[in-house]
C-alpha cells in the first residue's frame, strides 16, 4: 500500500516517513498540495493513505485546498490523516473525514490515528 506524506517540516516529513515504512507503506513525500493532486491524478486509486499536516495545507487564507478535498470524497478507500503542531480542533471543521494527530506523535499515536481514519471511512 502507498501513502503520500505532506509536510513542509522536512525532518518531520522524513520521521513520518520512517513510521510508515515500518507499518509496511511504501512512501512517498511531496512538497505540496498541488503536487499531492496531480500525483492522484496520474496514478488514480494507488494510494491507500494521505499523511497531511494542517499548516502545509494552507493556501493563501484558505485552510485547505478544494483538489485534496475532492480526492478524499471521490476515494472510498483514502484514509487521511492530518497532524498540526496547534489545535486540533480545527481540523474537524474540514469538510471531509479525517483523524486529527497533534505533533509531536508517537508511531503508537500514528497508528491509532490511521485506526481511527479507516473507521471514520467506513461510517
Amino acid at each position: 500500500m502507498k501513502a503520500i506524506v505532506l509536510d513542509k517540516f522536512s525532518e518531520a516529513a522524513n520521521m513520518h516517513k520512517l513510521m510508515l515504512e515500518e507499518l509496511g507503506y511504501g512512501v512517498l513525500i511531496l512538497p505540496d498540495g498541488l503536487q499531492v493532486q496531480q500525483y492522484f491524478e496520474e496514478h488514480p486509486g494507488q494510494v491507500g493513505l494521505l499523511l497531511l499536516c494542517y499548516e502545509s495545507c494552507i493556501v493563501g487564507r484558505r485552510p485547505f485546498p478544494e483538489g485534496i478535498i475532492e480526492i478524499a470524497q471521490e476515494q472510498s478507500t483514502l484514509v487521511v490523516v492530518m497532524t498540526t503542531g496547534a489545535n486540533k480542533a480545527k481540523i474537524h471543521l474540514l469538510p471531509i473525514q479525517v483523524s486529527a494527530l497533534v505533533k509531536p506523535f508517537s508511531a503508537d499515536n500514528l497508528i491509532s490515528a490511521i485506526q481511527n481514519a479507516q473507521w471514520l471511512k467506513e461510517l
